[in-house]
């Protein structure tokens, strides 16, 4: 699958996801002085870590670590 398709794969809302469109940069910089970040179906996870849903933390998903 090409990285374009799993980004769109996961930003597609889904039915019961939190998030459907991608954090501000003010919050990621928010979440990452928390020491955590948000996934797109709304889990807290590390900012490197994945969701017990496995998805991937916001930060990772937008190849920002």
């Amino acid at each position: 699958m090409k990285e374009t398709e799993r980004l769109i794969e996961f930003i597609t809302p889904k039915p019961k996801a939190k998030k459907n469109k991608a954090p501000s940069v003010a919050t990621l910089k928010r979440w990452m002085n928390d020491g955590g970040c948000e996934t797109p179906c709304g889990c807290w996870v590390e900012p490197d870590g994945y969701c017990e849903h496995g998805k991937p933390s916001w930060l990772l998903l937008m190849g920002l670590i």
